[in-house]
């Protein structure tokens, strides 16, 4: 049974599933180009502030499907080799560009 739950999750969700990504980098304007304009990638630009320093940053946050992850860590590495990345699961997603239906 558990064989058959995870199939079908595999078969309806499996294809369609899409991370959410924060990154932190003192670079931000690099990599925004970058990503937008070669890879195609949307961002949304978030203010944010340094919890130890309280130094105003730029954070990007983006969501991607998860076959893009790797290209978009080495875009982002190849800009600054030591920014903040993290990567999270984005269970439910409404918008017609990265939303959860299947990509076939």
């Amino acid at each position: 049974m558990i064989v058959s739950a995870r199939t079908t999750d595999v078969v309806f969700h499996g294809l369609a599933k899409r991370q959410a990504a924060i990154i932190i980098s003192d670079k931000w304007k690099e990599i925004t180009d970058d990503l937008m304009n070669t890879h195609h990638v949307g961002l949304t630009l978030l203010n944010g502030r340094g919890g130890y320093n309280a130094t105003d940053r730029t954070i990007l946050y983006s969501v991607v499907p998860r076959r893009h992850i790797s290209s978009l860590k080495r875009a982002v590495l190849e800009k600054d080799p030591g920014p903040f990345i993290a990567f999270m699961t984005a269970e439910d997603v409404t918008h017609m560009e990265v939303g959860n239906q299947p990509l076939w």
